[in-house]
């Protein structure tokens, strides 16, 4: 409700995943508010080209519905890891969160379920598969290193890593001896040591 001007300064940020150039050679978006806008363009690859970062977004939802619900985290399998490594993810992160939410809503005894719409989507979709585990093994290591570092180290009982993964404890120590996980790992990242 001034009269006095008010000097600021401020950043705009624009975010689309429309081709912008294109659309100017076209018509269909003003090539001035291109050149405008577009000072430190960051191109961002959409998720399905970075799985890396898909595991980590993962691990950070579950960690984060663990603690808004007040109980230990849980963990996706070896499979659902690959399904989720798999997908096409149209909808970039956003959907991934979705998604982590609605597994660990329709979940069973502390496990997640995914839907059956990302199974289809994914065999529906041309796929690049650059990066995913190579080996069983490597599904595996990762589901036990992420199930470990929920349960700070803590194999047995309830909320400890057998549990989360659905396993005997002797079946994990058994897996953790053959890909060379110790749990003295996990202990210590969360302890801060």
């Amino acid at each position: 409700g001034g009269t006095e001007p008010i000097a600021v300064d401020v950043r705009v940020i624009a975010a689309t995943h429309q081709p912008l150039e294109r659309l100017i050679e076209e018509g269909a978006f003003r090539a001035d508010l291109f050149y405008r806008l577009c000072v430190f363009p960051i191109a961002i690859p959409p998720l399905r080209e970075r799985p890396a970062d898909l595991l980590a977004l993962v691990d950070r939802q579950l960690h984060a519905i663990a603690e808004r619900l007040g109980e230990p985290p849980i963990v996706f399998g070896p499979q659902q890891i690959r399904e989720l490594l798999r997908a096409p993810w149209p909808g970039n992160v956003r959907q991934l969160m979705n998604e982590v939410e609605r597994a660990v809503i329709m979940g069973q005894g502390g496990r997640p379920v995914l839907s059956a719409s990302l199974a289809s989507a994914r065999d529906e979709a041309v796929i690049d598969l650059s990066y995913s585990p190579k080996t069983l093994d490597e599904s595996t290591s990762l589901a036990i290193a992420s199930a470990l570092r929920h349960a700070r180290g803590k194999l047995y009982g309830r909320g400890g890593a057998a549990e989360q993964l659905g396993v005997k404890p002797s079946t994990l120590q058994a897996k953790m001896a053959k890909l060379g996980l110790r749990r003295s790992d996990f202990e210590a990242q969360q302890s801060g040591k």
